[in-house]
């Protein structure tokens, strides 16, 4: 039977994608290598479908990116990380995948630093907040926002024992008082979900300066959760 217009599109791009694949890991050149990370990462970065999370399973793939991670040119190793982490985060990852974004935490590249993020929380292993909660504190306001987000993702995919559940709450806390006012709405979000009643004096010291009617929203739910 012939296949349909989508089975042929998709393995039309399954070629396309592991013939970039193969030069991201192995090029001649940094240029090409460059080129081949770029087309992967402007594909990976759509919605997750079926060839993203094909890739978060597939060794072969896997294999590819984390030896690109160890490419001699910056601009490949940032193409890679971005890639491995998105392919990371639509399904449970690998501990080797978490072990292997870990020196990109501290990335100059913003966009390196977020899907590794994404990517060491992906396995699902507590042991991953110990490398990703020094971040909560980071210079960068976008990465603390991105950071709070996978941690209340984490959360839920993964409910944390009690002893991670209180370093949680901790850095959602720290959150709350952020300077940035997303970074406070994804605080007030996390600890309406692993929060305890030593969070409503912040929540509430929050709430009578916010401004802001999402803000006042979010911090209301989380206080009205951890009322008792």
């Amino acid at each position: 039977m012939a296949r349909s217009l989508t089975e042929r599109a998709e393995a039309l791009a399954t070629q396309r994608l592991a013939g970039d694949l193969t030069t991201l890991a192995s090029g001649p050149t940094d240029a090409s290598r460059r080129e081949a990370g770029a087309r992967l990462q402007k594909e990976l970065l759509g919605p997750i479908n079926v060839l993203t999370e094909r890739w978060a399973t597939d060794a072969r793939a896997i294999d590819a990116l984390i030896a690109a991670l160890g490419d001699s040119d910056d601009v490949v190793r940032v193409h890679a990380a971005t890639c491995l982490g998105r392919a990371a985060s639509a399904y449970r990852a690998e501990a080797r995948i978490g072990a292997a974004l870990e020196p990109f935490l501290d990335h100059p590249s913003r966009g390196a630093r977020m899907w590794a993020i994404e990517g060491v929380l992906a396995t699902g292993e507590e042991s991953s907040l110990d490398l990703v909660l020094p971040l909560s504190s980071h210079a960068d306001a976008s990465t603390r926002e991105v950071l709070m987000s996978a941690l209340i993702r984490f959360s839920i995919a993964h409910p944390p024992s009690a002893p991670r559940r209180a370093q949680l709450c901790a850095a959602f806390v720290g959150a709350v008082g952020d300077a940035k006012r997303d970074v406070r709405i994804a605080g007030a979000s996390g600890l309406r979900r692993v929060g305890d009643a030593s969070a409503l004096g912040p929540l509430k010291a929050t709430l009578k300066k916010a401004d802001n009617p999402i803000e006042r929203e979010a911090l209301r739910d989380a206080i009205k959760a951890l009322a008792p």
